[in-house]
């Protein structure tokens, strides 16, 4: 005779095995902010360096 859930086994996490996954999931949490605000000051600077090259241009004598 089959068990009808035989497909999905499911077992209990030790606390170790709960603070691990814990700790993963907020290094993955930070790590998508920091590569937010990485990509964030990216572009910022690229903006302001094209601003910058744009003045640049208007007061050369040119």
């Amino acid at each position: 005779m089959a068990r009808p859930h035989a497909a999905r086994i499911e077992r209990a996490w030790t606390e170790a095995e709960l603070a691990k996954s814990r700790i993963w999931g907020e290094l993955l949490e930070l790590g998508q902010v920091i590569g937010y605000r990485g990509r964030l000051l990216g572009s910022k600077l690229e903006c302001q360096k094209a601003q910058l090259l744009l003045l640049l241009r208007q007061k050369s004598p040119i």
